[in-house]
C-alpha cells in the first residue's frame, strides 16, 4: 500500500511540475503613451532622449538613435536578443516589440522574460526621467 501510494505521490509531482514547464509564453507587452513626468517640469526632447539613452545602459541595452524622437534598443542575454522601437516626445514614450531572437516569438505571444525586461526598461525610463 505504501508503495503504491509513494508511486501516486510522485507521479503527481511530476505533472505539476511538468505543467507549470509549458506556459513560458505570454501575449507581447507594449507600452503605448507612458507620460513623463518631471519634478522640474516640462523637459526637452533632448533632455527625454538623454534619459532613455542612460536607462538603456543601466538595463544592459544598447541604444542607437535613429531620428529624433525615434530609438532602437537591442539587449541581448546569452542566445537571446530582443529589439524594440523606442518613440518619444517631451510628454509620453513608448516601447514597441520590433524583432527577437530565440523567445519563440509567433506573432502574438513571446517568451515571459521578454515582458519582464520590457517592464523594467520602462521603470528604469520613468527613473531617470524623474531626475531631469
Amino acid at each position: 500500500m505504501k508503495q503504491n501510494f509513494s508511486r501516486i505521490l510522485i507521479a503527481c509531482l511530476a505533472l505539476l511540475i511538468l505543467s507549470g514547464c509549458g506556459n513560458r509564453l505570454k501575449p507581447v507587452v507594449n507600452i503605448e503613451n507612458s507620460s513623463i513626468t518631471s519634478v522640474n517640469g516640462d523637459l526637452s526632447i533632448d533632455q527625454v532622449e538623454k534619459a532613455i539613452k542612460k536607462a538603456c545602459v543601466t538595463k544592459g541595452w544598447r541604444a542607437t538613435i535613429k531620428s529624433p524622437g525615434h530609438i532602437t534598443a537591442t539587449l541581448n542575454v546569452r542566445s537571446h536578443v530582443a529589439i524594440v522601437d523606442i518613440d518619444y516626445n517631451p510628454q509620453s514614450f513608448s516601447i514597441t516589440y520590433k524583432d527577437s531572437t530565440n523567445l519563440k516569438y509567433d506573432g502574438e505571444n513571446i517568451h515571459r522574460s521578454y515582458n519582464n525586461w520590457i517592464v523594467y526598461l520602462e521603470r528604469a525610463i520613468n527613473s531617470q526621467l524623474l531626475m531631469y
